[in-house]
């Protein structure tokens, strides 16, 4: 039955709906269209940069790396046509850019932090495993309790 359920389990559509410096640690966040759920992925201060300047059309005076490949894929043809976040272990998102050209078409491994960057250029869907959205809110809750309570029941977190 499980196995069933995981081969219906369809990516889920979310926005990238901006930048958080948490601590001094950027995070891009991603939430679900119903807006119930959400996903923080680490990135760096320059895929910080680079994912702000994608997300609002915004170019550099110099083309970024994500400008590059992008204009490079373009001269050739292809497209960025998704990027889906496909699992989370040990605390690393994984991710698949899917590009096509006409009916070819084909997939890289890619740290999502790159991946979010080439889809906010691209303009393309963004999708998040459902399973990845789930783990990591059982994760996010979990965290929050043992913050707050610490980790025996009663014991504040502070």
């Amino acid at each position: 039955m499980l196995l069933v359920f995981m081969l219906l389990a369809k990516p889920v559509p979310v926005s990238i709906s901006g930048i958080k410096n948490l601590g001094g640690s950027y995070n891009a966040v991603l939430v679900d269209t119903a807006g119930d759920r959400f996903v923080l992925i680490g990135i760096t201060e320059d895929q910080a940069f680079s994912l702000q300047m994608g997300l609002y059309g915004m170019k550099y005076f110099r083309p970024l790396t994500h400008d590059l490949f992008i204009t490079a894929l373009d001269s050739m043809g292809w497209k960025v046509s998704k990027v889906v976040i496909t699992s989370l272990r040990d605390n690393v998102f994984y991710s698949n850019i899917y590009f096509s050209k006409g009916k070819r078409s084909f997939i890289l491994d890619a740290r999502p932090s790159d991946a979010l960057c080439l889809a906010a250029r691209a303009g393309c869907p963004v999708l998040v495993e459902e399973e990845v959205l789930d783990k990591y809110m059982e994760d996010f809750k979990r965290m929050l309790e043992n913050m707050m309570w610490g980790e025996e029941e009663g014991e504040i977190g502070i």
